[in-house]
């Protein structure tokens, strides 16, 4: 079983062959945990912040036998600046982190193969509280001497507040623990479908 490349995420493997009731431990570093429904192993990889791969394992324990599945991991070797990244295909390198989702939504984030874009909605039949991020892949910044962010975007249906107190942008150092709140030039209008620039934000 390989995670290789994975962040985040829950795979599904249907490979088990057993009769009697199953026992599961995980390493609780790189697999944060693992179950098994009649012969469906689940397990949940820890998101990799750091550059190196690693190895994690799931112990499944039946009919007397165990056995141990390596789960391997790559790092994220950051990415070269300047970086861009256009959503026509799919998300990318782009992650999602649900902070908080309440009852009645599953996501906030979702690729939208139609229109090419990302799309961040708490709604579903009625406008919801959540917190999700769309985190971009680490960037190498060694030798950019005015790294600069830009994208564009727009805002529409927003049923509360105003784009710039419901849409940050953060940045930090990859070895920081704390995020940076960053001015937006330009934020999104919020009066249909009307593309914005964002003007260039420092990020030096």
């Amino acid at each position: 079983v390989s995670a290789a490349g994975v962040t985040a995420a829950t795979a599904t493997f249907r490979t088990l062959n057993v009769t009697g009731a199953v026992s599961v431990s995980c390493d609780g570093e790189v697999v944060e945990e693992a179950s098994v429904d009649g012969t469906t192993l689940t397990y949940t990889v820890n998101p990799n912040s750091g550059e190196e791969g690693r190895d994690g394992w799931i112990k499944l324990s039946a009919d007397g036998v165990e056995k141990t599945v390596k789960v391997s991991q790559l790092g994220s070797k950051p990415e070269a600046y300047p970086y861009a990244e256009s959503f026509k295909t799919s998300q990318g390198k782009f992650t999602i982190e649900n902070v908080s989702l309440a009852e009645g939504i599953s996501y906030v984030w979702s690729y939208d193969a139609s229109n090419k874009y990302m799309k961040g909605s708490a709604y579903n039949n009625a406008a919801y509280a959540a917190e999700s991020w769309l985190v971009s892949p680490k960037i190498n910044m060694t030798g950019a001497t005015t790294p600069v962010l830009t994208f564009t975007h727009l805002v529409n249906k927003l049923n509360a507040g105003t784009p710039a107190e419901c849409f940050t942008v953060n940045v930090k150092e990859s070895t920081a623990t704390e995020w940076t709140a960053l001015e937006i030039p330009q934020h999104g209008k919020n009066d249909g479908w009307h593309w914005v620039e964002s003007g260039d934000i420092d990020l030096s």
